[in-house]
């Protein structure tokens, strides 16, 4: 008993000590994926494929080779390309993982989960619509 008090206070100590401040590059990085800034999203985005479920467990289907979908997130906050633009006319990072575009002519905002790695990233609706079995959209910057 005395040996299991002793190694606990022992891994206690361990785990209290080993603590330490994070850089700014590290307080940046959740799980490998880079925290959400306007910078990283800016640019032009082709889709490359699509998380689809139609009632079983989702799989991610390749985008269609014979045309070129794509968005593209402006610097003064307006979107372009031939997907996203054609509904919403502007976007906003909200915090560090979601995006919020705003449709057009209107005042309703759809927020969007976005994770970018490198040159990838990936797109899930988050509300006010979602998809109730899953769904997501993952480009490649160009």
């Amino acid at each position: 008993m005395k040996k299991l008090l002793t190694l606990s206070l022992l891994l206690l100590t361990i785990s209290i000590t080993s603590c330490e401040k994070q850089s700014a590059g590290e307080e940046k990085m959740t799980k490998g994926v880079i925290a959400l800034n306007k910078q990283d999203l800016i640019g032009r985005w082709k889709v490359t494929s699509y998380f689809i479920s139609e009632g079983g467990p989702g799989s991610w289907k390749n985008a269609p080779t014979n045309q070129t979908v794509y968005d593209e997130f402006k610097a003064d906050g307006t979107l372009g390309g031939n997907s996203l633009a054609n509904t919403y006319s502007t976007f906003v990072i909200k915090d560090n993982t979601t995006v919020s575009l705003k449709e057009k002519n209107s005042d309703v905002v759809q927020n969007y989960s976005c994770k970018i790695e490198g040159d990838t990233m990936t797109l899930t609706p988050t509300g006010p619509n979602i998809c109730v079995e899953g769904c997501a959209t993952k480009y490649i910057k160009q």
